[in-house]
């Protein structure tokens, strides 16, 4: 029985490959086609398979072929029936022919691992751009080399690359299986590798004519052709400079407009920024900081009239002396009334927004490290025009010999390294010879000060950033170290910065960002009587920091002895400096065009500012310095000419002056507290018309803020270290002028002899309640109006409410159709006019609202 089957089995196979290999012929006339059907089955031995109800109405037959294939037979069998066919494993199927009808789906085929590297125009790798699969929502992001690699893709899937300032590309992966020729048009050049993955090449375009630039303003973001305002964008990676610590004084020679003076080479100090020149002759001409949508200032309230003085209290005048370069994104300068409004009178001066870096949605885990290390070689006298020793002694020689006999017995308030000699020689420590020896070592001393009261400058800087991106939460942590050894001697500076931002979806309609950061610095330099560059270029070559036994040489300056490297160890500043900051942001989307907002934010700033002078200070000695030896050998009193002494009250008025200052140094001490808080609560609403072309936003909202400050001055005597000790009776009698005369007392009280440094504490208070709104109107990105309002109450002034507004227009010539016969030679032509009424911050006078001074007691 098998071997029956098998033979049937051999058999029948055999028919039907023979049969399935002959050629069909038919022959009928007006054949219904289930005869046809028949027919073909019998040649073919193929089966059918269909409904019967599809033969229902069919058309009569006429055919005549003669050794034609099944396919050609099948076809003209069914022409005009409205009847389709496919062939399957010796199975004819027929279905109803649909012109109308769509295709089933395909099964999307599996793609290969998809790789490249994103170039800028100029062939720079760009990090950050982000790869996503459009629609659904996976993707990732270029790193620091600009690589990528995507995975798990379909034939059908669409590949997105974007980033902000540049054209998005967008490809489908079909196109990169089939190596397309539409890919270089977009710029993507496609190579196969050994394991069957694809790599990109692909280049990015610059966004044309910034049709895709956003302005941030702090309140809201607008397109910037849609904008009125003047403003100008740079970005932080642009400007960055390694060797400068703070961003304020990178923007010089950045942006058009803004003129950037840099007064001091310290840490921490403030430039002098002016946008579109000052506005006030003695008020405020600073323009306003914003961070991340907040006002930012200064942790000291510093007046107009001190912030360049070279004080202490200048170190902390920068308010982004706390900020890392490296956290920021972009930087947006309003200039004009326009652009400015939104913020009042505090805006008069120009705003410079900053906006930070922050992590997206659907990003991989991403580590950025960034690291310098700066090598500053000090100047050199050679640098600069001044006389040598030889021509310095010379003009000495001439001065001394034109009052020689005045000289014998005078004793100068300062001297330098010829009076030196020549008082040497007045009292007889050197003889004429000896002297006229002096003399000529002097003309070959020719120091170079630079290279004492400098150093090669090590700097080095260190900032290590984490970013990642969910569906719903999203964040960046970013650490930064700044090291400056400093480039003169006895000055150096610390920072340490912590920036946290991360942003959550709540819900569909509802999101917020959160940010946090902290910074400290610990900084070192020179004291305010020290001026290390100063005395570098102005003191006299022929003068020198050590004798010929390597011992400090001393001169006198306020008729005690003077050395600037000793000066420097002794008189010096110290600063102490941390800064809490800490924002929310909610975000409510009421429908796709109408939002509300809410925003809290809270800093805390401690600074601590300490100038010493130690009691081998030359400041600390001057108050103790009564006399030198005459040409005679006798005490020679200075009593009359030492303006640090003060007479004492209790002996008789003709007796010599005393100083009535303990043994030891002077500590100067300033600690301020500030706290600064914000709220605010805006509402935002778009229209637009695309059928039309008509466009109007609007923007209202409300914000209350608070900057108090609380501080204390205290200059203690008898400094030594961690304690300063002094006669409360001496200092009472110093400040009081107890038994003197009326003039006496008006010349020798303490204010006076020392120099207005009274004790006090202050209480600085503002705040402020503030109503804002914003209209602008847009045709076709053609025609803009713009009108903003804002209207501050304070605590400052009498006048509650006075509103500041501004008005403007724009025509972006560059949209019209006759500048398009000139568009290749001309990119962009905006004609932009604003008015508006705009006042002045004013003078920080009425914001002082506690003083208390003239203390007696001066040791707490």
């Amino acid at each position: 029985m098998r071997m029956t089957t098998f033979f049937m089995v051999v058999f029948f196979s055999h028919v039907a490959a023979r049969t399935s290999s002959q050629q069909i012929s038919l022959s009928f006339k007006n054949a219904s086609l289930k005869e046809i059907l028949a027919s073909v089955k019998a040649q073919s031995g193929y089966a059918f398979l269909y409904d019967e109800s599809l033969l229902n109405n069919t058309r009569p037959v006429s055919v005549e072929l003669s050794n034609v294939s099944l396919n050609k037979a099948l076809s003209t069998s069914l022409k005009g029936q409205d009847l389709d066919f496919s062939l399957s494993d010796k199975i004819i199927v027929l279905v109803r022919n649909t012109p109308n009808a769509k295709p089933l789906p395909e099964a999307p085929i599996a793609a290969p691992p998809v790789s490249g590297t994103v170039l800028g125009p100029d062939g720079s790798a760009l990090s950050g751009v982000s790869v996503t699969v459009r629609g659904s929502g996976t993707g990732t992001s270029t790193n620091e080399s600009g690589n990528f690699t995507l995975r798990s893709l379909a034939d059908n899937d669409i590949l997105v690359i974007s980033s902000q300032g540049y054209e998005t590309v967008m490809v489908t992966v079909s196109d990169l299986l089939n190596a397309s020729s539409k890919l270089a048009a977009k710029g993507v050049k496609i190579r196969k590798e050994s394991n069957g993955s694809l790599f990109l090449t692909i280049s990015m375009r610059t966004a044309s004519s910034s049709m895709d630039e956003v302005v941030i303003t702090g309140y809201q973001n607008k397109n910037k052709t849609d904008y009125a305002g003047s403003v100008a964008t740079v970005k932080a990676k642009d400007i960055n400079v390694a060797s400068i610590g703070t961003l304020d004084k990178m923007l010089q020679g950045q942006v058009a407009g803004v003129t950037v003076e840099t007064s001091s080479a310290v840490f921490g100090t403030a430039p002098k920024i002016r946008v579109r020149g000052s506005s006030s002759l003695s008020g405020i001409n600073e323009p306003l900081w914003v961070l991340d949508g907040v006002p930012l200032e200064s942790p000291l309230n510093i007046a107009p009239s001190e912030l360049y003085s070279g004080g202490a209290r200048n170190l902390l005048a920068s308010a982004l002396s706390g900020v890392n370069p490296e956290d920021i994104d972009d930087i947006t300068v309003l200039k004009d009334a326009t652009a400015t409004a939104m913020y009042g009178t505090r805006a008069v001066n120009g705003v410079i927004v900053i906006t930070t870096k922050r992590a997206k949605k659907n990003m991989p885990l991403t580590v950025n490290y960034s690291g310098n290390v700066t090598l500053t070689l000090k100047p050199s006298i050679t640098n600069f025009d001044v006389l040598n020793s030889l021509d310095q002694t010379i003009l000495n020689q001439q001065i001394f010999d034109a009052y020689q006999n005045a000289l014998q017995s005078f004793s100068a308030e300062a001297s330098g390294a010829y009076s030196k000699l020549l008082y040497q020689r007045n009292v007889k420590e050197y003889t004429d010879e000896q002297f006229r020896n002096r003399v000529r070592d002097l003309k070959t001393v020719n120091t170079d000060w630079f290279d004492y009261l400098y150093k090669n400058s090590f700097l080095q800087q260190h900032s290590i950033s984490a970013s990642y991106g969910g569906e719903k939460a999203y964040g960046r942590v970013s650490l930064s170290y700044y090291d400056d050894m400093g480039k003169t001697v006895g000055e150096s500076v610390e920072r340490y910065t912590v920036n946290l931002n991360s942003g959550y979806q709540l819900t569909k309609r509802l999101s917020a960002d959160l940010m946090i950061k902290y910074s400290s610095r610990d900084q070192r330099n020179a004291g305010t009587q020290v001026n290390p560059f100063i005395y570098a270029r102005d003191a006299s070559r022929n003068m020198r920091p050590y004798d010929e036994n390597g011992q400090p040489e001393y001169y006198k300056k306020g008729y005690s002895d003077f050395n600037i490297l000793e000066e420097i160890d002794n008189n010096y500043i110290r600063l102490n400096n941390y800064d809490l900051l800490a924002q929310i942001d909610l975000k409510y989307k009421i429908s796709d065009n109408l939002k509300v907002s809410g925003l809290f934010n809270t800093r805390v700033a401690k600074n601590e500012v300490n100038e010493i002078q130690t009691e081998f200070s030359n400041y600390a000695k001057q108050f103790r310095q009564r006399g030198i030896i005459d040409p005679n050998g006798f005490f020679l009193s200075i009593d009359d000419r030492n303006k640090r002494l003060y007479k004492n009250p209790d002996l008789d008025l003709t007796s010599a002056t005393v100083s009535v200052l303990p043994q030891g140094g002077i500590l100067d001490a300033d600690t301020t507290t500030s706290r600064f808080y914000t709220s605010r609560v805006q509402v935002e609403w778009n229209a637009l018309n695309n059928k039309n072309g008509h466009s109007i936003t609007a923007l209202a909202g409300g914000e209350i803020t608070s900057n108090q400050q609380d501080g204390y001055f205290k200059r203690l005597y008898g400094y030594l270290g961690d304690t300063a000790v002094t006669d409360p009776l001496a200092i009472q009698r110093l400040i009081e002028g107890t038994g003197l005369p009326e003039d006496e007392r008006r010349q020798y009280n303490g204010r006076n002899l020392l120099e207005g440094t009274d004790n006090y504490f202050t209480e600085y208070n503002r705040h402020t309640v503030s109503y804002y709104g914003n209209l602008s109107y847009d045709y076709k990105s053609k025609y803009i109006l713009d009108f903003s309002l804002r209207n501050d109450a304070a605590n400052l002034t009498l006048s509650k409410f006075t509103p500041t507004w501004a008005i403007g227009g724009a025509w972006n010539m560059s949209s019209e159709p006759f500048m398009k016969s000139i568009g290749q030679r001309i990119s962009n032509i905006k004609l932009r006019a604003s008015y508006g009424l705009r006042g002045n911050d004013g003078a920080r006078g009425p914001a002082l609202v506690a003083y208390l001074g003239n203390l007696n007691r001066v040791d707490r």
